[in-house]
């Protein structure tokens, strides 16, 4: 999945497709993202403002901004920094 503008999570999606997000865009999570696989992000910048849940692992690839203002990464799911080569 390639995201090169502006995401707006408002609805509470569930992604059940690919293994990661990347491109040059914005994520914004203002309702809960539930993501049920293991997923890499690997684009600019998240701005967290709920929750972004489910049992997979997500990896948060080396440069991305994480902006985490009153919201939580994944209910107890274990977070791994990527290094890009």
């Amino acid at each position: 999945m390639v995201n090169n503008g502006t995401w707006n999570i408002t609805s509470a999606p569930t992604i059940n497709l690919g293994s990661a997000i990347s491109g040059t865009g914005i994520l914004n999570v203002n309702n809960s993202f539930a993501i049920p696989y293991d997923l890499t992000f690997n684009f600019n910048t998240i701005n967290n403002i709920s929750e972004i849940i489910g049992p997979g692992k997500k990896t948060y690839a080396n440069g991305v901004t994480i902006n985490n203002t009153n919201g939580t990464l994944g209910g107890g799911n274990i977070f791994y920094p990527m290094a890009l080569f």
